[in-house]
């Protein structure tokens, strides 16, 4: 197989690792979803380092190296210190059940 292989700290110029960031979110600006998910954020002050894929020129290899690390073919895709959350629904759930505050010890 010679299909590329990422993982989070290899992701092509978007490593949330690079962003010394607890919070790393990849989205688009389009899309409500993302624009919801962000707010989740937003809301509980804590910082979070936006990556906007529509407005890379690698948008697209960014976006298929998160495919590869998280499965997930659709963005938002968001990284709490360096693990895989999820999407939308993922940081509302988390931050309803007390989970998005345990990942990041707040």
């Amino acid at each position: 197989n010679t299909a590329k292989r990422y993982t989070v700290t290899s992701l092509p110029t978007a490593a949330p690792q690079r962003y010394n960031q607890h919070v790393v979110i990849f989205f688009i600006t389009y899309c409500p979803c993302c624009t919801a998910a962000k707010q989740v954020f937003s809301g509980m002050d804590i910082p979070a380092r936006i990556i906007e894929l529509d407005k890379m020129d690698n948008g697209p290899e960014v976006q298929a190296a998160l495919l590869d690390i998280s499965g997930r073919r659709t963005v938002k895709n968001e990284f709490i210190k360096g693990k895989h959350l999820g999407g939308n629904d993922d940081s509302q759930a988390a931050a309803r059940s007390g989970k998005l505050q345990e990942m990041l010890g707040i």
